[in-house]
């Protein structure tokens, strides 16, 4: 920034003299505007080798041009130049130079127009494109400078202060302009340059004084409102930053910058609409200024417009096809309309652009994570943390990906250094909670879990998780941490009694080996205590042994201040602190928390339900617990013979989860919870046979699928979300087939069970077809292809989450014949035969699974 300010002096003194130019009249020249360029460049070649204003005129009257026409012509084309100023930096420094020798109109356009450029250079290469939740920032500066109309003497300092600021002598730059603003303090152009110099160094609240002292004595000089409007929003102060941007677009109505700086300030102030019709303004003024589109772009993107949005990321790209920034925003806009392959394709351009970007790096990470291609975007991420190791959200986005790609240990690892890097990211710990789980280090998953609960006691994730990691844990008897702070109290009261010796006594050795035996029962106290917890270093200092000269000084007869000491009361601020860290870990204080199995997977779901998540406050976590509660409550039910009453809890609880996971905010959680509570209904209706249940589950089935159908329809999401929704959904499928055969419709049910299953394979093979060409539409068995010939019986089985059916198809038969389960239920057992069967295959899988792990 200093380079311009000994290019400026002469311009700053002649704006804070000049008077107002008039308008120039503009005839139509005679030369054409190549000529006129030419002209011009000659004339600044002069002005660059010191020829003074006697000379030039000579070289024009030599070129037979009149300067007044030269100045008509200049105040016409020169607007051009205002479009793109960055390609005209050496031109706006040597107008300047010629506006403060020559005289007249020339020298006021000259002026004017090279002090404009040289202003709108500095804004522009400072007004920032950030990402679209970003905020930018434009920093005005306009150098100062001193002229032949002023004192030599500010000038002497000014040219003084300019040449020790560029030799690295900042003390004599600060001494000088000190000087120059004391010995002439009515000179604006002193103040300007303190203002500039204390901006540089961060001093805002000084440059804001010289700023205002430079608009006390020259009012209407906008180059230091402008200033103004930037260090007081450095400040914080943004309605009064606010007020300067105004008072620029009083002086300047056309300076387009002023308008972006003034849209900045009313987005950070949260007026987004008002910012908008700012930045609507400058580009009005300047259409082709692609800064403007970038910041038209990202103001749309907080008020959610984001086809708008991209449309000005489009424009502005259109504009400027190499800035970084606005492929960047593209990017993000993109992503969240769920076009993630196009915004690949922008974070690719913004990294072909900018190599170096770290932000564009994780952001390619994560758009490729939505499109599955996990192993790249690992790539992306391991690119973004070698340009910037300490990102912890780099590890976290890391560690997710490798848990994705079934890399439990190197996941824990990069969560692991994530929380080295910001040891209070409860994001980071309930991921590693979670990989802990995957790695069956249940225990140390549950603390994981507790860490992000303590930080964040309303983050409905973790107490769900915790919950389900507690339910995997059986035959669990931990410390009753509830009771610490009494048996903390009555300890501390027994050991005073046993280290103070009864006058009488006169066997210190006696009374040394008490001492030792009370120290072990306090050691093995704490050690059960501390147990569960991760704190290896505590227990490493609890378990050390005493010292030779503790054991010297209990031979010896106690002190009477060291009686004075043990005998007095536990202090209260300890009890309080003791009960007030009750508060920070839940489950080492609320017995209820140190369940396990059924019983823990409830507490930890209920725990915060109605205290820190409510329905009115939380309404995606309230629903979301209440889902679990009902899922503990089924899982419960199939392992019972008396089934029918946790099945019921469960119905209530999946319906109570309904009351707030609605579509289509939490369409996809809608969608899950249906599912669930299908097969309660169809479970329930085989023991009880209630005929309200069948239709219930028939209803919402249809309710299901209809908006099932209306999800894999919408645009905004992509083939692969598309694809792994209608897997996961398949059970909708399923539902028709277990109702179909509820109903008696033995053939329909096989042929909905065909058509369920090739609208997976459909899926799975990542196309989508014609179900007419699969042969399931008409329900006719020739078309299902089974059969080879007439002396073979085909067998088909269909899985559902809640029955296993075997078809036989025997050759001619107009129907199939459904096997009948062979397993017989007990005496008080009410779950159905088909759902024995089901578990009994559960349990054979998993026993398959696990034999051919051991085998591998």
């Amino acid at each position: 920034m200093l380079k311009l300010l000994t290019k400026l002096w002469r311009w700053l003194k002649s704006w804070f003299v000049r008077p107002s130019p008039p308008k120039p009249a503009t005839p139509p020249p005679e030369l054409s505007d190549l000529e006129w360029e030419n002209i011009l460049g000659k004339l600044l070649e002069e002005v660059v080798q010191g020829k003074s204003w006697g000379q030039l005129q000579g070289f024009l009257v030599g070129k037979k041009v009149d300067k007044e026409r030269l100045a008509s012509w200049l105040q016409r084309f020169g607007e051009r130049w205002l479009d793109q100023p960055e390609l005209h930096q050496e031109l706006a420094q040597r107008l300047v130079r010629l506006g403060a020798v020559a005289t007249g109109e020339l020298g006021v356009v000259a002026r004017r127009l090279g002090g404009d450029l040289l202003v709108s250079l500095q804004l522009e290469s400072s007004v920032t494109a950030g990402s679209s939740n970003g905020e930018q920032e434009s920093e005005p500066v306009v150098s100062s400078a001193s002229g032949g109309l002023e004192s030599s003497g500010v000038q002497a300092l000014i040219d003084q202060y300019i040449q020790q600021y560029q030799a690295g002598d900042y003390q004599g730059a600060w001494d000088a302009i000190n000087r120059a603003t004391q010995m002439y303090p009515n000179e604006p152009i002193g103040w300007q340059a303190r203002g500039e110099l204390m901006k540089i160094f961060q001093q805002y609240g000084e440059a804001l004084a010289s700023f205002d002292q430079v608009i006390k004595l020259q009012p209407d000089f906008y180059p230091a409102w402008i200033n103004r409007g930037y260090v007081l929003r450095k400040l914080g102060q943004l309605q009064e930053a606010l007020a300067s941007y105004d008072q620029v677009i009083k002086l300047q109505p056309d300076f387009h910058l002023a308008w972006i700086n003034r849209g900045n300030v009313l987005r950070k102030l949260g007026q987004l609409q008002e910012a908008l019709a700012s930045f609507d303004q400058a580009i009005k003024l300047q259409p082709d200024f692609h800064l403007a589109w970038i910041n038209r772009g990202n103001v749309l993107s907080d008020l959610e417009q984001l086809q708008e949005a991209l449309a000005s990321y489009d424009q502005a790209i259109k504009l400027q096809p190499d800035d970084h920034d606005a492929w960047i925003n593209r990017g993000i806009v993109l992503s969240n309309l769920g076009k993630y392959q196009r915004a690949l394709t922008s974070y690719d351009q913004a990294i072909k652009l900018q190599p170096d970007d770290h932000d564009a790096w994780v952001n390619r990470g994560i758009v490729l994570s939505n499109l599955g291609k996990y192993q790249r975007a690992l790539t992306s991420y391991d690119q973004a943390i070698k340009l910037q190791p300490d990102d912890h959200d780099a590890w976290v986005n890391r560690g997710i990906v490798l848990r994705d790609l079934g890399k439990y240990q190197e996941a824990l690892a990069s969560f692991d250094q994530a929380l080295k890097l910001q040891p209070d990211l409860f994001q980071a710990w309930i991921n590693r909670g979670i990989v802990l789980g995957d790695l069956e280090q249940l225990q140390e998953a549950l603390a994981s879990f507790d860490q992000a609960l303590k930080l964040q006691p309303d983050f409905y994730q973790a107490w769900a998780n915790r919950g389900i990691m507690a339910g995997k844990m059986l035959n669990y008897s931990p410390f009753g941490q509830h009771l610490f702070v009494s048996q903390f109290r009555s300890e501390v009261s027994n050991t005073a009694q046993q280290l103070i010796p009864s006058p009488e006594a006169t066997d210190w050795e006696q009374h040394l080996t008490q001492f030792q035996a009370s120290l072990r029962t306090s050691t093995e106290l704490l050690l059960n205590t501390f147990a569960d917890c991760d704190a290896p270093e505590l227990i490493a200092q609890i378990q050390q042994s005493s010292s030779a000269e503790l054991s010297q000084l209990i031979r010896q007869p106690p002190p009477a201040k060291l009686i004075e000491l043990i005998q007095q009361p536990l202090s209260e601020t300890v009890i309080a602190k003791l009960q007030q860290d009750s508060l920070s870990h839940p489950p080492q204080f609320n017995p209820q928390l140190n369940q396990r199995g059924y019983e823990g997977r409830l507490a930890s779901f209920q725990a915060e339900l109605d205290k820190a998540i409510r329905r009115d406050t939380h309404p995606e976590g309230w629903g979301y617990l209440h889902y679990q509660i009902g899922i503990a409550h089924y899982l419960r039910g199939r392992k019972n013979v008396k089934a029918s009453s946790f099945w019921r809890k469960a119905e209530a609880s999946y319906k109570r989860a309904l009351q707030t996971l609605k579509p289509p905010e939490f369409e996809e959680l809608h969608l899950k919870v249906l599912q669930d509570l299908i097969r309660v209904l169809l479970d329930l209706y085989d023991i009880e046979l209630d005929s309200r249940d069948i239709e219930e589950a028939r209803e919402l089935q249809s309710q299901g699928t209809d908006l099932l159908r209306k999800m894999l329809a919408a645009p905004q999401r992509t083939e692969y979300q598309k694809q792994k929704l209608a897997l996961k959904s398949a059970v909708f499928d399923q539902w028709t087939v277990d109702l179909a055969l509820q109903s008696g419709d033995i053939l329909g049910a096989l042929t909905l069970a065909e058509k369920g299953k090739n609208t997976c394979l459909r899926w799975l093979l990542g196309r989508e077809g014609n179900e007419e060409r699969d042969g399931c539409a008409t329900g006719d068995l020739r078309q299902l292809d089974i059969v080879a010939d007439s002396n073979t019986a085909a067998i088909y089985w269909h899985l559902s989450p809640s029955s296993l059916t075997t078809f036989v198809i025997l050759p001619g038969a107009a129907v199939p014949i459904v096997v009948e389960s062979q397993i017989l239920p007990n005496q008080n057992e009410q779950r159905s035969p088909s759902l024995l069967q089901f578990l009994a295959w559960e349990k054979w899988l998993s026993n398959w699974n696990e034999q051919y792990q051991a085998y591998g």
